[in-house]
């Protein structure tokens, strides 16, 4: 009998590359690219995205599209988030594969700050 075997191994989001934080200053569609799965087959990469709202008075939407490799959307995700409430996680573990793009869009330049990691699932 065979046995399946993954390894999955942490790598920082393609769009942040040193793992740290990074302000998020797109407002407009298309929004800022945080990460792009890989596109080799068999590969998928588990997502986990933070948000934080810089803004000191008001709450701010924090806007999530995911798009194929061609740039043709598949779905948009809207968070109102609370300003002083710490990270928002806004990405909870969803795995992506084919050359996925994740892209951020905050409702004001410069009001959001994200932070994130992949689990690689080869």
């Amino acid at each position: 009998m065979a046995i399946a075997t993954e390894v999955v191994t942490s790598v920082s989001l393609s769009g942040y590359p040193n793992y740290r934080g990074q302000v998020v200053n797109d407002f407009s569609t298309p929004g800022a690219l945080f990460h792009q799965a890989s596109s080799t087959a068999g590969v998928l990469d588990e997502v986990w995205y933070w948000v934080c709202n810089t803004d000191p008075a008001a709450n701010r939407l924090f806007t999530v599209e995911i798009t194929n490799s061609a740039d043709s959307l598949i779905a948009t995700f809207e968070y109102d988030v609370p300003f002083e409430s710490g990270l928002f996680l806004a990405v909870p573990g969803w795995t992506f594969g084919n050359g996925t793009k994740l892209l951020g869009l905050a409702e004001a330049s410069g009001d959001f700050i994200g932070f994130g990691y992949v689990n690689r699932i080869t």
